[in-house]
């Protein structure tokens, strides 16, 4: 069933996109060059519509979501689709968006896809704290954080796209030493997508993925992470995804405490992701992608080796290496914060003559 989840997402995105990106060009859709993007001619921006067809599509086929949490998975993501088809066609208010995510999540972990537990830090592996109800508004905010992690890095000609690939290499490896055959099937459907996609979007990119593939992917990769912990109460369930995904969170979090140390609204979009200082320092984007894709293939590397070996040397040198990329990356500037905008001086007081030249 793994070989056909991945030849069936494969044919549809590498079919369906090409034909995407012809009514987009002749509906008029295009994403503009200017402003912060950096494109430079007009390009297709329907591009997440394939996404979704093989991820969701192939899932519902060969999965036959009529069971908790595969129901929740299929119907948040179309709720998923519809809001990123919405702004797509015509920007809305980030309000807006945020609101259908939330919506999404909910779907999802009402449905049977909530957080079963935490991790007991203070305890040996194994040891996890139940959550009860609190599962669900923490599953909700964790696929908040994961479609907006991927939106945010979806700065350059394929690299969300490949991010998404490589994750969902490592989660299918990360299912099949757990014995999650679902789980595998829809990370596998991803990985089958997003190839085929990255034929017609890596630089230069002939169509975008819009907020309907960005979105799409952020929230499959969040539920296929938590879909794993339902069943399972391995301490180290989440950490797979969590370390996975390092790159795209860090940018994340990087990008909302530079917003707020300027005084800006950290919904507002602006040219200063790591992406953006590659290419400062005088990467290309095909080389600046390319660099990345090796970082994040780092990352689900070892989290694949935390599940597979999950013992505290495993995990220790995985957060040393992280640390030590962090470090690197901090030393080559890629992460240093911008100074805070200087608050305004105030008005000097208006210079009063002496009384006696006063009439």
């Amino acid at each position: 069933m793994l070989l056909v989840a991945l030849a069936i997402s494969f044919a549809i995105s590498v079919t369906a996109t090409p034909a995407m990106a012809a009514l987009s060009r002749r509906w008029g859709l295009l994403k503009m060059p200017g402003g912060r993007h950096i494109h430079p001619v007009p390009v297709p921006t329907l591009g997440g519509i394939p996404l979704a067809l093989a991820v969701l599509g192939t899932s519902a086929l060969l999965l036959v979501p009529t069971g908790t949490p595969l129901l929740g998975f299929f119907l948040g993501g179309l709720v998923i689709v519809a809001v990123g088809l919405a702004d797509d066609l015509r920007p809305i208010d980030w309000k807006l968006k945020l609101a259908g995510q939330v919506a999404a999540g909910l779907v999802f972990a009402l449905l049977g896809g909530a957080v079963p537990f935490l991790t007991n830090p203070f305890v040996a592996f194994g040891a996890a704290i139940p959550l009860g109800w609190l599962g669900v508004p923490l599953t909700v905010l964790w696929v908040v954080a994961v479609i907006n992690t991927l939106n945010l890095i979806d700065g350059l000609d394929g690299l969300a796209g490949g991010i998404a690939l490589i994750v969902a290499a490592a989660m299918t490896l990360v299912a099949m030493i757990r014995q999650e055959a679902a789980v595998a099937v829809i990370a596998l459907t991803v990985v089958g997508a997003a190839g085929a996609f990255l034929i017609y979007n890596f630089w230069p990119a002939k169509i975008f993925m819009g907020d309907v593939g960005s979105g799409l992917l952020g929230f499959t990769l969040a539920a296929v992470a938590v879909i794993g912990s339902v069943k399972d109460t391995t301490a180290l369930t989440l950490a797979a995804p969590l370390i996975a995904l390092a790159l795209p969170i860090f940018d994340t979090g990087f990008a909302i405490v530079r917003r707020v140390r300027m005084g800006q609204p950290i919904g507002q979009a602006d040219r200063d992701h790591i992406h953006h200082r590659l290419l400062g320092r005088g990467f290309g984007q095909r080389r600046a992608v390319i660099s990345l894709y090796l970082i994040t293939m780092l990352f689900g590397t070892l989290a694949v080796l935390v599940v597979r070996f999950p013992s505290k040397l495993i995990l220790g040198t995985g957060l040393l290496v992280i640390v030590a990329i962090g470090l690197l990356a901090r030393r080559w500037g890629l992460f240093t914060l911008p100074q805070a905008k200087p608050s305004p001086a105030p008005e000097a007081a208006p210079l009063r003559r002496p009384k006696e030249q006063r009439r």
